[in-house]
């Protein structure tokens, strides 16, 4: 770092000089720390790489700001972390969203964490009306007491099967109709732990 010592940031920085002056007046100026601050920087190879600074006031004996103190880390590794997760989760959106079945993705709790068009309309919900929610609101209610144990069964012994086949399973829609469902299963690890996705298809009841 030899280097770079006895520089300013205004001089490492040139093209940001300007912004960095702004933010340390107004720490200077509030008494207040600014924490947190990400921006992307390039290195001497053309290398984009990512820091995030910590700004907090220099005081004196007295308590009067006389600087700045500036943290910096290089947090690369994290913002390629957190854009390849960003990337794959919207790799998966696609596929879910393309998919004619109904999807529903849910975690070990239950909660609903991605939903395609198709399913929301088979159960008659705008999808921002599903996500968070659990999947049990698609679940007629009295059928619902056994699916927590069912849920567990699945994540105990992860396998994709189908659901229904030689059953009759229910769904419940919005306005409390119910209809007849077959589901198939297919657990899926993300970064963000264990979930299954179940595709969803209405079927006709079967004569006989």
């Amino acid at each position: 770092m030899a280097e770079v010592e006895g520089q300013s940031t205004y001089d490492l920085y040139p093209d940001e000089a300007e912004k960095y002056h702004q933010d340390d007046l107004e720490v200077i100026v509030s008494g207040q720390p600014k924490l947190g601050i990400v921006e992307p920087y390039e290195t001497g190879t053309g290398e984009k790489r990512w820091v995030q600074t910590d700004k907090v006031p220099y005081r004196d004996v007295d308590g009067t700001v006389r600087g700045v103190l500036v943290f910096a880390q290089d947090i690369t590794e994290r913002k390629r972390a957190e854009e390849a997760l960003r990337e794959s989760e919207e790799r998966l959106r696609i596929i879910v969203e393309s998919s004619p079945n109904g999807i529903v993705m849910v975690n070990e709790e239950g909660t609903i964490v991605l939903v395609n068009a198709v399913l929301a309309t088979l159960f008659g919900y705008e999808q921002h009306e599903l996500l968070g929610r659990s999947v049990d609101l698609l679940v007629p209610e009295r059928l619902r007491a056994g699916h927590p144990e069912q849920r567990r069964s699945f994540f105990s012994d992860p396998s994709p099967r189908r659901m229904g086949s030689d059953r009759v399973l229910m769904g419940l829609r919005k306005d409390g109709t119910e209809f007849p469902i077959e589901i198939g299963l297919a657990p899926l690890t993300t970064p963000t732990g264990r979930h299954v996705a179940a595709s969803v298809v209405h079927v006709t009841p079967r004569s006989g």
